[in-house]
């Protein structure tokens, strides 16, 4: 444990000296406050000598009046400062955890002023290098290192705006991509199969995913004033989704982008599922509670246990009833934006990017297309051997 000392120089002041070993032998760091070498010995303490003398060194040649990115975090997440809008008191939490689990281990201590590209490169080796928070024996997947990248841009996007920084050192450093799980896509008689292995009370549930494409939180926050069956065809509005609350609790709050807040009709066997009908504000999706329905226990013990049941070859989880509907509008011949619009995704390009693939006929128009430019190619002979 390293600590800060008093020392008395020759004209009788008294200074500060830490002591410490940084790799290379024994050095000292002097202070004319005690509070500076206090703050110095834990800095040392928590992040070793030599990284303190990097980052003490760095406030050495950088403007006093510069915050730390701390500092400047804080103030980023800080309700009252006017920067961070437009979000949930649950994502804001969410992110405060990120800050300080992810990002100021590592550079919090230095004025963001000082801040580097080589820093932020050494902080995504460093971040790839974690160890999963959900699967043993894993490391941190490349989603959540882009995530946190990302927070960090942002945050420093926002110092750029305010004139605290030139650049953002964030800004073209690249993750190593990882490998992302591609989405299960269901034949209408593979989710037969499956359906007919939910149990009575989640039927209603699962015929609505797999008719409107909702997501989860969308599809367990639908009320009953959200459905209108006296509309040819019916119609379901999706106008609300849960989130997290400021104590981590679920919320409801706007669905996840304004392209989400959609109108989705819904076709009569579907509409013959649905359990019967209870107030305007009463969920029409109720756990035996009588309140939300919760994804994970839903997937592992109904959704899971019913494909495992079907004897299917294939392993869905309940959000790829979500790829499936697209898949089935898709192969009907509905155009790619009518799909974007049931989806309710911002842009084309990810109904494109997620499902254009499966847009009927694009292989053989492909082969078609190749072979016209192909066409005064000479044809090949293959000569038998006599």
């Amino acid at each position: 444990m390293v600590n800060a000392n008093p020392h008395r120089l020759k004209s009788g002041k008294i200074v500060w000296r830490v002591q410490f070993r940084d790799g290379s032998g024994v050095k000292t760091e002097t202070f004319d406050t005690r509070a500076g070498g206090d703050k110095f010995a834990a800095l040392v303490n928590r992040v070793g000598g030599k990284a303190a003398r990097e980052v003490l060194a760095r406030h050495t040649q950088n403007d006093t009046s510069t915050p730390t990115l701390a500092e400047w975090c804080a103030t980023y997440l800080d309700p009252a400062s006017g920067i961070l809008t437009g979000i949930q008191p649950g994502t804001r939490r969410g992110y405060e955890r990120i800050v300080n689990s992810s990002i100021l281990p590592q550079l919090g201590d230095y004025p963001i002023d000082t801040i580097t590209r080589d820093d932020i490169g050494k902080w995504v080796q460093w971040q790839e290098s974690q160890p999963s928070g959900r699967n043993a024996g894993q490391l941190v997947s490349a989603k959540t290192v882009k995530n946190h990248q990302a927070l960090l841009s942002n945050i420093f996007k926002a110092a750029v705006e305010r004139g605290r920084i030139p650049t953002n050192p964030v800004r073209g450093v690249r993750v190593t991509p990882g490998q992302s799980r591609e989405g299960v896509f269901l034949t209408p008689s593979e989710f037969i199969r499956i359906l007919e292995h939910i149990p009575p009370r989640y039927e209603p549930l699962v015929m609505f995913l797999a008719n409107t494409g909702a997501r989860w939180g969308e599809a367990t926050a639908v009320t009953w004033a959200d459905i209108d069956t006296a509309r040819r065809p019916p119609h379901v509005s999706i106008n609300k989704a849960w989130k997290k609350g400021v104590d981590g609790r679920p919320v409801l709050g706007p669905p996840k982008s304004k392209a989400g807040r959609r109108s989705i009709p819904i076709g009569g066997k579907a509409v013959d599922y649905l359990p019967a009908r209870g107030a305007p504000g009463d969920l029409v999706f109720r756990g035996r509670d009588g309140g939300r329905i919760w994804y994970g226990m839903f997937n592992t013990r109904i959704w899971k246990a019913a494909v495992a049941k079907s004897g299917i070859d294939k392993t869905p989880n309940i959000h790829d009833l979500r790829h499936s509907y697209a898949s089935w509008l898709l192969a009907s011949g509905l155009p790619l934006n009518q799909v974007q619009q049931r989806m309710g995704h911002e842009k084309i390009q990810t109904t494109v990017g997620v499902y254009g693939h499966l847009v009927p006929g694009a292989d053989l128009e492909t082969v078609d297309v190749m072979d016209r430019i192909m066409s005064a190619v000479p044809d090949r002979v293959i000569e038998l051997e006599a």
